[in-house]
Parts: C-alpha cells; structure tokens; sequence
C-alpha cells in the first residue's frame, strides 16, 4: 500500500485499502518519495496508524527515484506476504484468473493470467469460463521482465498466455480460463472479481464517416485491457455511426480519449457526458433505465396511471406529466443521487470543499 510522504493519505488510498481488506489480503504499507525535501515520514506513519490500524514499525520508507530501500520492500514483501494457496498436485483441474490483456499486431491477443490451480502446457485447449470459447495455447512464458519462454505454468507462477485466438473481444479481464476438457468438472469461477458500473456515459464519433472502422479497431483494443468500459454502436443524425462509451469518471474518460488519440492516432468527436437515469412510463411496473435522452421512447409518455416504483416525485426524481385530470398519467424520471463520505485534512473550511467539489465536477 504506496503512500505519497509529501502527501499523505488520499481519498483514492482509502477506497485501495478497503478491496484490499475485503479480500483478505496481506498489506505491507509503504511511504514513497521520502528522499524530497517536504517528506514527512513520521506524520505520514502516524496518519496511516490512525485510519488504517497499520504500526509505525510496520512502514517501510522508500524512494522510487532513487532506489532507496527497494532491497528492504522486496525482503518485506517476501516475509509478510505467504505463499500461493493454490492446489498444485498432478490431478488438479486448471483454473487461471485472467488479470491483464494487451493487443499484439502479430500474435493477437496477449494475456497474463494467475495459475491459481493446476497446471497448463503448450498445446494444451483451454476455455473461457464466461463464454465458452475455446483456443489452443501456442506460448507461454513469464517476464523477467523480458518476455521469456517457457514449456508450462503452474499453481502460483504468474505469466502470459497467447492461444489460437485473435479476436481481441475474446479476452476478458477478470475471466477464469480452464482446460476445455475440464469444462463439466470445473463448475465455480474463480471469486474476488466485479464487473465496474460506468457512470458517466458518451458518444465518441469519428471526424469523418471513413474513419469509422478505424475508430472500431482503437476501441476494441483499448476495451481489451479496460474492463471497467462498456461501449455499444451508436449513429447520430448529425455525425453518423459511432459508439456510446460508459466510463467510471470524467477523468476515466479523459484518459479514454488520449489514449486514442496517442496510441493509435484516432481524431474523435466527443458528446457531452451524461449519467444514467431511470424511467417509469404510465402503466409499467418496472423502471427501464436510459443513457441518453434519444432512448425515451415518445409514443409512451403520459399514456397510462403510474404503477410501481414508488411512482410520483422523490428525491432525485422527476413528473413528466402527460395532462391528465389528477396527475394520473404521467412518466416518472430518477437521476442518480450520491451518498459521499468526504475526507480532508483538519484545517479545511467548507467553503474550499465546496470549491474542490465543483472543480472535480
């Protein structure tokens, strides 16, 4: 667990140190950055102490720039940290989690993967355990950290895999990968991973309709190692097809939009962001939830009586009142609301968190 000595504990550390928790890993907490002039070690491990429960003599200080005692983390990391659970005896059915993938222009799909059972081979046919999809292994190997070869990965190696497989959608991080021969025996996936919920939600457009393949490819390969974003084709009267994104954040999506522009030299057309609300049209007993404002469906609002849902005004919600006699007929409309837990530093005042909030919107 990296903490910044010049700047302490940070919102984004709290939420890491939680999943963490919940998973029930082992955390070695660490201070970086001790070598610049406004490092503050001890207030540092005595901020840690107090919101995580870590002990002062558990800290290990280090610089990332100048190396200093990296030997100290990698010792620490050894010591406190056991050995993988795995089962790793000759009749143990395979089951790797699926941690990171990357596109090759040559080879496809690469991916890197945890041997949490088991053991996989060169020439071995493995599955996907969400969809089923079968390819043979055609490498494996491990980073050291130059890719190197080798014949087969067992129970707690962590390496990378390249199958038969060049679709780039055929990959999926957090998916569990199993022999195909293994596929009635091996029943349960492997636990600890959830699919991101997106947020924010916008439409990315070519600047150009000839552009629009091009634009297919960068998403598909960027998707390919970002999960957490979820894309679906989209046309638009005034700037044709394109597809609707979902990002966790406006940052998400900022970085989203460079990476396509860095890496793979495509020029985008981005709608504003929107969030997802939900709607209740007059005579439905289920709420449909919408992205953009172009999924309402006309022909359904102020058709019927409210049923379900709560019906009527609430927090965070809207009537669209179809104008009949008593309010009756009408459609309900919910955004999202958000309940925060905001934590800052003893001396801020309300007024500056009130101004860092509207800057972060």
């Amino acid at each position: 667990m990296l903490v910044d000595a010049t700047q302490g504990v940070q919102a984004q550390t709290i939420a890491t140190f939680y999943l963490a928790l919940e998973q029930g890993l082992t955390i070695v907490p660490v201070a970086n950055k001790v070598d610049m002039d406004n490092a503050d070690v001890p207030g540092t491990a005595a901020q840690m102490g107090r919101v995580f429960g870590t002990e002062a003599d558990e800290l290990i200080p280090v610089s990332a720039k100048t190396g200093l005692n990296m030997e100290g983390l990698l010792d620490a990391v050894v010591e406190r940290v056991g050995p993988p659970r795995g089962d790793s005896s000759d009749g143990a059915k395979l089951r790797m989690l699926l941690l990171d993938c990357n596109y090759d222009p040559y080879r496809g799909a690469v991916s890197v993967v945890q041997v949490v059972d088991g053991k996989v081979a060169v020439g071995d046919k493995v599955m996907s355990f969400a969809t089923g999809q079968s390819s043979e292994v055609l490498e494996l190997g491990m980073m050291t950290p130059e890719a190197l070869k080798v014949k087969e990965l067992r129970a707690g190696h962590v390496g990378y895999v390249i199958t038969g497989l060049r679709d780039v959608k055929s990959a999926r991080v957090g998916d569990t990968l199993i022999h195909a021969k293994d596929k009635d025996a091996v029943t349960t996936a492997l636990p600890g991973f959830r699919l991101a919920k997106p947020m924010v939600f916008q439409g990315l457009f070519p600047t150009s309709a000839d552009q629009f393949e091009n634009l297919r490819a960068a998403v598909d390969r960027l998707t390919l190692n970002d999960a957490s974003v979820s894309t679906a084709p989209e046309t638009s009267a005034a700037l044709g097809p394109g597809f609707r994104c979902g990002f966790l954040g406006l940052l998400h999506a900022d970085v989203f939009h460079q990476r396509l522009q860095e890496e793979f030299g495509t020029e985008i057309i981005a709608t504003a962001p929107t969030v997802p609300y939900r709607v209740t049209y007059p005579g439905a007993e289920t709420w449909v939830e919408i992205s953009s404002p172009s999924d309402l469906d006309q022909s359904r609002l102020g058709s019927g009586p409210v049923k379900g849902g709560g019906g009527g005004k609430g927090a965070g919600g809207v009537d669209v009142d179809g104008g009949s006699a008593g309010g009756q007929h009408r459609t309900a409309i919910e955004e999202p609301m958000v309940e925060a837990t905001i934590i800052c530093s003893a001396d801020a005042t309300v007024g500056s968190l009130a101004q860092d909030y509207l800057n972060m919107l």
